[in-house]
């Protein structure tokens, strides 16, 4: 459902032109550097919550998906400091093309807000995958990747015309409303009674 909702919204942007497909492209591969971590300690979460679940132990469960939290907030916020304020330096490694640079810019200072929220989405949902909540994150991820980077993202970027900076802000605000949720849902602790 995420990867359809990707090509949906990549289709959004293809609609901006050539400039606007190198700007967005660009921008994920300047960004990716950040979803190594953010990945690593979700598979962390992962793995602990499952670990420690299987244990019976609840608490070191409960434990290991905040402390997987903690860290890739910690690491993924100086990143996003570093794309915020050094936006050009991570863009021209890949461009020289002073309108590709323009727009990129502006797009990884958009994301770069978004890196505590986006590293919150992924280990919270790893930790909640660890505990066998996999319909939780589906549907959770369905919706919003639908119904907020899709759709918001058409509304900003096209009926709007804002371009790529409303399709940009559309995907940050996706990973913010599924960081939240999975962070509640993980607070809640209803992942510590399903049955696997």
């Amino acid at each position: 459902m995420f990867r359809s909702a990707q090509l949906a919204f990549f289709r959004i942007v293809a609609s901006l032109g050539t400039v606007m497909i190198a700007a967005h492209k660009i921008t994920i591969t300047a960004e990716s550097i950040s979803f190594m971590p953010g990945w690593g300690f979700a598979l962390a979460a992962t793995t602990l919550v499952g670990q420690y679940l299987g244990a019976e132990d609840k608490d070191n469960a409960k434990r290991g998906g905040y402390t997987a939290g903690y860290m890739a907030v910690a690491i993924m916020s100086v990143l996003g400091v570093l794309f915020f304020f050094f936006p050009e330096m991570f863009i021209k490694i890949f461009t020289k093309d002073p309108e590709i640079i323009h727009y990129a810019v502006i797009c990884l200072r958009i994301v770069a807000v978004a890196q505590p929220l986006l590293a919150i989405a992924m280990v919270f949902a790893g930790a909640l995958r660890g505990a066998g909540d996999t319909k939780t994150v589906l549907i959770t991820t369905g919706v919003t990747s639908w119904v907020v980077r899709v759709g918001l993202g058409y509304f900003l970027a096209i009926t709007l015309g804002y371009g790529l900076t409303g399709a940009w802000i559309a995907m940050v605000l996706d990973f913010g409303i599924r960081g939240i949720a999975f962070l509640l849902l993980f607070k809640r602790g209803g992942w510590q009674n399903i049955e696997v």
